[in-house]
């Protein structure tokens, strides 16, 4: 069965899931089983606190390689992953005016740092509002299950496993600039990453580079609305940008540096939670579509932290 069979038929799925009739209110999004206005949530004007200053010297050597760190998972060539070709959401399960408010937040934020963005263009990012999101994963892995990312058999039911309010799963896959090498006219290969397929060739025999590099194909997006009940579609917007723009390590880590994704982060305690992306949410996004993602993996995450450094000493 073609790939566009498989999205159709899931799509269509959790487009049943999604609970039909689902309104926000003016602020906020609304008790499951609520009536409200079909208007998109606004985000508050909030107060907001001085930031904190930090000394050159903890910025280098540990606040911000702990942000990346945190917030820069590894594909299984061991490479950050980003997006290639342009990404394209679709938000299902809230009322039309509001999945077009999550639609047009999340590409706005994708322009804003440098991601690919084009219309019109075929959706590789399914984001879906449901009170049923674990129902919704399994089926998933009965129909879709290449859609899980990637991973063994053995792991399916852990990664399938619904843990947050709001999470993400990735399709990536492994592009290879020496290939244009060893076929003169050839723009690259990329193939869709798989524990059981091949990976493209590339250079071993560099310290500094692989010629390979990792970029998203497919990603997913699945928003428990009983969790996320009463809170504003602004702050939950930029979430679930931050999640189709990068695939973080962790979702329960609490950095120096506050991130959006501390919104349901046990780790943060009491703190003050962002209600939208922050300065260095914006600066982590910005290089890594900036830099060289051909470099090793070391490399890859000192250039994001150098340019970091630099956008957030700036302001």
């Amino acid at each position: 069965m073609s790939r566009a069979i498989f999205l159709a038929g899931i799509y269509g799925f959790a487009a049943m899931l999604c609970v039909s009739g689902h309104a926000l209110a003016q602020k906020s999004l609304p008790r499951p089983n609520s009536a409200a206005s079909d208007s998109p949530a606004e985000l508050d004007t909030v107060g907001v606190t001085a930031p904190k200053r930090y000394d050159t010297h903890q910025l280098e050597a540990t606040i911000i390689p702990a942000f990346v760190a945190s917030h820069g998972a590894t594909t299984h060539i061991g490479q950050l992953a980003r997006w290639r070709a342009d990404l394209c959401p679709d938000t299902t399960g809230l009322p039309d005016a509001s999945s077009a408010f999550v639609t047009a937040r999340v590409k706005e934020i994708a322009a804003s740092v440098g991601a690919p963005v084009k219309e019109p263009c075929e959706h590789n990012v399914q984001i879906t509002f449901t009170t049923q999101p674990q129902k919704l994963l399994d089926e998933y892995t009965r129909r879709a299950n290449w859609a899980l990312g990637y991973h063994y058999a053995s792991q399916t039911e852990e990664l399938a496993t619904v843990r947050h309010p709001i999470q993400a799963w990735y399709v990536t896959a492994t592009q290879s600039s020496s290939f244009s090498a060893l076929a003169p006219g050839a723009s690259g290969l990329a193939l869709i990453d798989s524990a059981y397929g091949s990976t493209p060739p590339g250079d071993p025999g560099s310290r500094l580079t692989s010629h390979l590099s990792s970029e998203f194909f497919h990603v997913l997006v699945v928003i428990d609305l009983h969790k996320v009940e009463g809170y504003e579609l602004g702050p939950v917007s930029d979430y679930i940008a931050m999640l189709v723009l990068s695939q973080p390590q962790s979702l329960e880590d609490c950095s120096d540096l506050p991130s959006i994704l501390d919104l349901w982060s046990p780790a943060c305690g009491t703190r003050p939670k962002p209600l939208a992306l922050t300065p260095a949410d914006t600066a982590y996004l910005k290089a890594l579509y900036d830099i060289n993602m051909e470099a090793n993996n070391s490399f890859e995450r000192s250039g994001i932290s150098t340019r970091m450094i630099k956008d957030i000493e700036s302001h």
